[in-house]
């Protein structure tokens, strides 16, 4: 799949897979051009908390600021991707070691 976006979320707590499947489910409701999400769920390095990493399919629209920044979750980093491979990697880094991860698609 060529990814478009990625976002990091994060919360002031250790956010569960449901959590995330309802903001990402949030995301499809607020922008018809996207198509799907693939995220994990990282451990911080202080292990007190956690944060997911989104990777976003969106046809001809961007999801705007007000879309993305929705509560309870922080997104410090929303960008378009240069290279899918790259983020591909970077993004799944840590499955092979048990972390949560899901795609979704639109229905």
């Amino acid at each position: 799949m060529e990814w478009t976006h990625l976002a990091t979320i994060r919360t002031d707590y250790k956010m569960k897979h449901h959590q995330v499947n309802r903001f990402c489910n949030t995301l499809f409701k607020a922008n018809r051009g996207l198509e799907a999400v693939f995220y994990t769920i990282e451990r911080d390095k202080d292990l007190m908390a956690n944060h997911a990493h989104l990777m976003l399919l969106q046809n001809d629209s961007t999801l705007t600021d007000n879309q993305v920044h929705r509560l309870p979750f922080a997104v410090p980093y929303y960008e378009e991707i240069v290279s899918s491979t790259a983020v591909s990697h970077y993004a799944t880094k840590y499955i092979k070691h048990g972390i949560d991860y899901d795609i979704l698609f639109r229905d």
